[in-house]
């Protein structure tokens, strides 16, 4: 990936993973397309999207690229909110699976392996020629510019690959919860991915898996905690579980300050 800063991933990625999850309920109420076309629509429409973002952003760089990514993203969603006859507003839309994947065990096994097709898909990608001239571009881009590498087109390859694999996170999401609304693309939601990475690692392939696994456990774990009505010292418990991203965010914090400082 190019090198643009952690928040600036995550605040294109919510509009895209959004339109992936608005994709597949669009396409089921208006078209009744079957449910694996459902999911290439949605991975279609987070790659158009990103398709467009990066030719608008296509020359800036720094905190314009992140105040334009921002400013796309918050358009996608005041349309959401307001487009209420195509996206139904605050009351978003119904999304139903097929019938052989309405078990949540078979729908969960059906998303594990996508995903890990996906993440095959993106180590081999990672590690391709390309790949490795995106990398390069990372580390120096000027540099790579230099030795004849075309910098802007590789930034919006990578721009529509992001967007297709957040349209297909967005794709495998709405269908699990059966329902899909414009609180998709706000940040309190997004911005969980975020956690995720920073937990996991950005430098890491697998950083940002390990990320999210850990981060999940650790929240069901809190708010299932929290959720038994235990009295300690006479004070209840039961609402602490609301509060988990205070009690993770600390744990975090306690962790990078008692982690050893590599030095060169």
């Amino acid at each position: 990936m190019t090198r643009v800063p952690v928040s600036n991933k995550w605040t294109r990625r919510r509009a895209l993973s959004a339109l992936g999850a608005f994709g597949v309920a669009l396409l089921e109420r208006d078209l009744g397309l079957p449910f694996g076309l459902d999911l290439a629509g949605g991975m279609l429409a987070g790659c158009l999207f990103a398709a467009l973002v990066s030719f608008v952003i296509r020359r800036t760089r720094g905190v314009y690229y992140a105040v334009l990514t921002f400013a796309l993203s918050e358009v996608v969603y005041v349309i959401a909110i307001k487009w209420t006859s195509f996206t139904g507003g605050d009351n978003g839309l119904p999304v139903a699976r097929p019938a052989m994947l309405n078990s949540p065990v078979r729908y969960a096994l059906f998303a594990l392996i996508v995903v890990t097709i996906a993440i095959a898909a993106l180590h081999r990608i990672v590690n391709s020629p390309a790949g490795r001239v995106v990398q390069a571009i990372r580390q120096n881009e000027r540099r790579a510019r230099q030795i004849g590498y075309n910098t802007t087109a590789y930034r919006a390859l990578t721009f529509m690959l992001s967007g297709t694999f957040s349209g297909l996170a967005g794709a495998l999401y709405s269908p699990f919860i059966h329902f899909v609304s414009p609180d998709v693309l706000f940040w309190t939601f997004s911005g969980q991915v975020i956690i995720m990475t920073i937990i996991g690692g950005a430098g890491a392939f697998y950083g940002p898996i390990s990320g999210a696994i850990l981060f999940v456990v650790l929240r069901d774990s809190i708010s299932s905690w929290s959720a038994s009505n235990a009295v300690i010292g006479g004070v209840a418990v039961a609402r602490l579980g609301e509060h988990w991203p205070l009690f993770m965010g600390l744990g975090s914090f306690a962790l990078g300050r008692s982690a050893p400082i590599q030095r060169p």
